[in-house]
């Protein structure tokens, strides 16, 4: 007895045919998400900016983005990847329902009562109408589908703990997240500058000392660029994919990214400002690293743009949860638990920002967005 899931080959045309205007948006929210990266670089330019950015606001900022993150993941885009395998593993209805018209044609011949015959074959058309898109997957094949979405999960999370592996053999010192004790020293500049303004005798720079110190943050900055946009290069595709699914999955998860990654490009902009005293170049060095999000959306989209069948399909969805979710539970919530050391807060935030995942979802449907 088959399973008939709700599988329609009409949700896999959407997917990857896109029109023009789709495909426009996607790389909208993918170039807009890795934007948000410059928003960080430009903390230094202005003191409001500047105490903003305190330690305890970046922690929520990056709870509430791994809560978006991770219910995105799990409650759509894994579920996704379950479907695509389905419709490969299971069998396509069209190809039933051809075999049964058949049999009925044949029984037809068969048949005393011509009446009767016609009514089954009325019966057998109207089935084959109806189901032909659909696709049915037996319990096989749904074992075979959660299989393989595990299997690729998996292979996401291995891919991020190999770029952190990348990164470490590049430079084993470096930590390519932001330091508080940065954050710290960005507000106390911010007073010397002041006052300094006001005709004190401090001078702006003057807890930034010696030329070694300074192009040891100088290479900081730099190494700290080069490991953001290495994980900006997965989210680039996780968020163009989740384009090719819908605009309710990308639109949040987009948002989500963003968030994390203002706190990123204070990661970048600080050291390099603070070595060079040039706010322009720390906001270069964040726009670079900001550039590997769009990258990584145009390189899945080269993979996409031609369709592909669902089992590589499914694989690619598989990868994309894999590596969201080891991005949010190794890097967001560890990093955000240590610039806000009320875990309450930090759970509640995750939490809020799963539901407002959630209420975006119900929002969308409510609209009518596909």
């Amino acid at each position: 007895m088959y399973h008939t899931s709700t599988l329609q080959r009409n949700n896999n045309k959407k997917t990857m045919g896109r029109t023009s205007k789709e495909i426009a948006i996607a790389f909208a929210l993918n170039i807009g998400a890795g934007l948000a990266t410059c928003i960080g670089g430009l903390v230094p330019f202005s003191r409001k900016l500047i105490s903003l950015a305190k330690p305890s606001r970046i922690g929520i900022a990056l709870a509430l983005s791994a809560g978006v993150m991770i219910f995105i993941s799990l409650a759509e885009i894994f579920g996704k990847s379950d479907e695509e395998f389905q419709k490969f593993f299971g069998k396509n209805t069209a190809n039933i329902c051809q075999n049964l018209t058949n049999s009925c044609q044949d029984l037809r011949f068969q048949c005393a009562n011509r009446n009767v015959c016609n009514e089954i074959q009325t019966v057998c058309q109207t089935f084959t109408n109806e189901t032909s898109n659909e696709f049915h997957c037996d319990k096989a094949c749904r074992g075979h589908s959660k299989t393989l979405t595990t299997v690729f999960f998996l292979l996401g999370a291995a891919l991020i703990f190999l770029l952190d592996f990348i990164v470490h053999k590049i430079s084993p010192d470096h930590k390519h997240d932001i330091d508080i004790e940065e954050i710290n020293h960005l507000n106390h500049q911010s007073v010397l500058v002041k006052d300094h303004e006001d005709g004190s005798n401090s001078h702006p720079n003057g807890s930034l000392h010696n030329t070694k110190a300074h192009q040891s943050l100088n290479r900081t900055g730099i190494l700290t660029a080069l490991a953001i946009g290495l994980h900006n290069l997965p989210e680039g595709i996780a968020t163009f994919l989740a384009a090719s699914i819908n605009l309710k999955t990308s639109v949040p998860l987009a948002l989500g990214i963003a968030l994390h990654n203002i706190p990123e490009g204070i990661a970048v902009a600080t050291p390099v400002y603070f070595a060079t005293q040039s706010k322009w170049k720390g906001l270069l060095y964040t726009f670079i690293s900001a550039l590997a999000e769009p990258l990584g959306g145009l390189i899945c989209f080269l993979i996409i743009s031609n369709g592909l069948n669902p089992f590589v399909n499914g694989a690619m969805f598989g990868i994309v949860v894999g590596m969201m979710i080891t991005i949010s539970l190794k890097e967001l919530i560890p990093t955000a638990l240590r610039f806000c050391t009320s875990k309450g807060k930090i759970s509640v935030s995750i939490l809020v920002g799963m539901l407002i995942m959630a209420l975006s979802l119900i929002i969308f449907d409510y609209l009518g967005m596909e």
